[in-house]
């Protein structure tokens, strides 16, 4: 895979297209070599990362690229409350749900349904009343990359409990 940058001369071979690939809080993390710590000794804002985004290591062509994965992980509220009265609703059910929303951008739709399942089954982190959304930063289509598997549960890991994902961590499992 190449990548290039269209400048005033003409288009220009990128050195570091992993740069390009991850949301711009994360990615001056590539350009520098500091030390990664702030005036009081402790991590960085840049190291404590944000909650919903993960780095996958994912291969394409022959070129290894660092990818930027965000999720967004809503619980989804009931459509009306629950009613002794109602016919319709048993006390069990709590009320009656609309539909989920699930969206893929740039990644299987298909990986993220089976993903989302692991997680509830061995994570014990329930989305089935959640709308979801996964995304790939910069554009990148990741559809036949089953090493971004882990980067997506950890995403969407993250953004359902509120934790952020340390953005000097990058992950690559088949899940």
């Amino acid at each position: 895979i190449g990548i290039f940058e269209m400048t005033p001369r003409g288009l220009k071979g990128v050195e570091n297209p992993s740069s390009l690939l991850v949301s711009s809080s994360t990615s001056h993390r590539y350009h520098n070599s500091g030390s990664g710590e702030d005036e009081t000794g402790g991590a960085s804002a840049d190291q404590r990362g944000r909650e919903g985004c993960a780095l996958a290591v994912v291969m394409e062509g022959s070129r290894p690229l660092i990818a930027e994965i965000q999720a967004l992980a809503t619980t989804n509220p009931p459509a009306f409350p629950p009613s002794s009265s109602s016919p319709t609703s048993s006390s069990s059910s709590g009320g009656a749900y609309t539909p989920v929303r699930r969206v893929a951008i740039g990644l299987d739709y298909q990986r993220m349904s089976v993903v989302l399942a692991i997680l509830g089954r061995h994570a014990g982190l329930r989305f089935s009343r959640s709308d979801c959304w996964v995304s790939v930063i910069g554009g990148l289509k990741l559809s036949d990359a089953p090493a971004c598997d882990l980067a997506m549960a950890v995403a969407l890991a993250s953004s359902r409990s509120g934790s952020p994902v340390a953005s000097d961590t990058c992950f690559a499992a088949e899940i």
